[in-house]
């Protein structure tokens, strides 16, 4: 029965799909002008940054730069385990100014966005860790590989259960491809991986600590970021930084205290709906639009509602076995 309302659901013109899109793109550029245009001349300070880091992958490495007291903390916990010695082929410039974020690459600006937020730098790094690969898209959403059955990625608003999801797969036998950020590459599709730290917000810290008491207390690191207090952990397997992964299913979680297990099939117009709400568009520009459409078509969508968390891994696994079947 899942299954054939899985197929149903995925039967949708790809010119409906297109027309979403390009009405949310200029939804999301509307909102937020500055996110193209800077609302003023952004310049590095000439005071030595709270954070001087370099970073990468594979004998690549990025220069990354910060002034702001929290996001330069919280970055330089976050980007611990691809901390790097090698010369930098760029610098990013993380600046903030009056509740404005704003991104330069080079000492060129990028973008800004209307809060406080290491997003700009975050997405921008997920590209630069693979300068020899194009991206159509850089998805808000973790990735987790589940040996022997696929990759799924889990995006959704703040709040949603994506980290509480995340972890129930990990402490099964997952490995972390990425968390927060998950590039897709251009034509092939794969998802590459960002291997930053996992970001566990404080309302799971008490399952992070029953799925993994053997982590001591110096495998993370506890900012606080606004109201939210968060632990920057580095223990989990991370995958090998040269390999891209086909994403087997796209999973919008939603936790629910007290609710039965359910699982529903998404069309892909209602995938984008919760992927632009989820806090960042995925697609830089219109150029990438019809690529990251493509994509979005071909992997199979669901929300899923859990209470019990190990009930919400054995569906996900579920979901992955039938996929491959």
């Amino acid at each position: 029965m899942l299954e054939g309302a899985a197929a149903e659901a995925w039967q949708v013109a790809p010119s409906t799909l297109v027309a979403t899109a390009v009405a949310q793109l200029d939804d999301a550029l509307g909102q937020d002008h500055s996110a193209v245009l800077p609302s003023r001349m952004w310049r590095a300070p000439e005071r030595a940054p709270l954070l001087d880091q370099t970073v990468g992958y594979n004998g690549s490495s990025v220069q990354v730069r910060c002034w702001h007291p929290v996001l330069a903390a919280a970055l330089d916990h976050m980007m611990a385990p691809i901390r790097s010695s090698g010369t930098p082929r760029c610098t990013l410039d993380l600046l903030v100014e009056e509740s404005r974020t704003a991104l330069l690459v080079d000492g060129v600006f990028k973008y800004e966005v209307p809060r406080i937020a290491w997003t700009p730098l975050i997405r921008r790094l997920a590209r630069e860790l693979h300068p020899e690969r194009a991206f159509a898209a850089v998805v808000h959403a973790a990735t987790v590989i589940s040996p022997g059955r696929g990759q799924v990625m889990i995006a959704g608003a703040t709040g949603a259960g994506k980290t509480t999801l995340a972890l129930g797969l990990l402490a099964a036998g997952g490995t972390l491809l990425a968390d927060d950020v998950t590039p897709i590459e251009v034509e092939s599709h794969l998802a590459w991986p960002c291997g930053l730290a996992m970001g566990v917000k404080q309302g799971s810290w008490s399952i992070l600590d029953r799925l993994f008491p053997q982590l001591a207390e110096a495998s993370s690191a506890r900012i606080a970021v606004g109201p939210r207090n968060i632990r920057f952990v580095t223990a989990f397997r991370q995958a090998p930084a040269d390999q891209g992964r086909p994403i087997s299913m796209l999973i919008f979680p939603q936790w629910t205290a007290g609710s039965s297990l359910h699982i529903t099939p998404l069309r892909p117009a209602e995938a984008l709906r919760r992927l632009a709400s989820g806090g960042t568009w995925p697609v830089d520009d219109s150029h990438h639009l019809p690529e990251f459409l493509a994509w979005l078509q071909s992997v199979p969508a669901y929300h899923l509602v859990y209470d019990d968390l190990s009930h919400g891994v054995e569906a996900v696994h579920g979901l992955l076995c039938s996929r491959r079947s």
